[in-house]
């Protein structure tokens, strides 16, 4: 899951958003408030309290008007805030740089790897700017590598964490949406994956089918040859629907002897020569069953293949 989209919603991210920018706003007032706590730059601290304080209660009442690439520029504000008050506080200061936990948090849960890396880097280098800026005596080389290794780690250990529970969670779903006897999605499941496809076909303007298909004839089986002889004719179509289909398509039995097949890329002729070869399998198994297929393939056909389905 790495290399994909971020799990959260906007709501989820603009919730941790706004409680990690409260905490960095209560750390600053709390530098300003106690009696005997080290601040080289009071001035600077306020200022950056406020705005973490302000991020805080834009995110959560500004959230939904947010489009996604602003949660990354609200967590490169936090890696900024983080670097001004370390170095309002000072070298002295027994905060140091723990505040960059939270935006490290925030970023390898909720954007992919490659995007936390960088922000892990746009933290790092505010961290050394703040050490290079404060001039503290001897060399904090050594303190920036742990911090930044640490960091890396335990970001490293949050994206193993987010992955294994999306795993287990998908496969937890994928069982509950999937048909018994065929092993293949069912309507419900297949209708969750046709409208992410199709969202995803219609933003990178690419074609997806939709195959349709129904066995002629399928209630003789059942008159002449019994239930039980139905059901495994109704397994053998799915095991050549999946011997049939590429490793992305996505297959279903979305009704009594009713298939369908999401052809992945595919235009139209692309989706006709799937289900013909589909067909011929079927019909060669000798068993008499033979099987009829309808194609819509977006856009050709408009803005929605799903007229199909109904």
């Amino acid at each position: 899951m790495s290399g994909r989209e971020a799990p959260g919603t906007r709501e989820t991210m603009a919730r941790w958003g706004a409680i990690f920018f409260a905490f960095g706003g209560l750390f600053g007032l709390v530098s300003l408030v106690l009696p005997d706590t080290r601040v080289d730059d009071r001035t600077l601290l306020l200022a950056v309290t406020i705005a973490s304080l302000a991020a805080a209660l834009t995110l959560s009442v500004a959230y939904d008007r947010m489009p996604l690439p602003g949660f990354q520029i609200a967590a490169a504000g936090g890696s900024v805030a983080v670097s001004l008050a370390m170095y309002a506080w000072g070298h002295a200061s027994s905060y140091g740089p723990l505040p960059y936990v939270w935006v490290m948090l925030f970023a390898f849960y909720f954007f992919t790897l490659p995007a936390a890396i960088v922000h892990l880097g746009l933290a790092m280098t505010g961290y050394a700017l703040a050490l290079a800026a404060e001039s503290p005596p001897g060399s904090h080389l050594d303190g920036w590598l742990a911090t930044t290794g640490t960091l890396l780690a335990g970001g490293m250990f949050v994206v193993a964490a987010r992955d294994r529970m999306a795993a287990t969670i998908a496969g937890f779903a994928d069982a509950a949406h999937r048909d018994a006897l065929t092993e293949l999605l069912d309507r419900r499941g297949f209708r969750e994956v046709f409208d992410l496809e199709l969202e995803r076909a219609r933003r990178a303007e690419a074609p997806l089918s939709l195959i349709v298909g129904d066995l002629d004839r399928f209630k003789r089986v059942n008159d002449e040859h019994g239930h039980e002889a139905g059901d495994e004719a109704l397994r053998r179509v799915a095991r050549t629907i999946r011997s049939g289909k590429r490793g992305f398509d996505v297959a279903a039995r979305i009704g009594g002897e009713e298939f369908a097949l999401l052809a992945v890329g595919s235009d139209a002729h692309g989706a006709y020569m799937l289900a013909e070869r589909i067909r011929t399998e079927i019909e060669k198994a000798g068993d008499g069953l033979t099987a009829s297929f309808g194609i819509a393939t977006f856009p050709l056909h408009g803005a929605s293949p799903e007229a199909l389905l109904r």
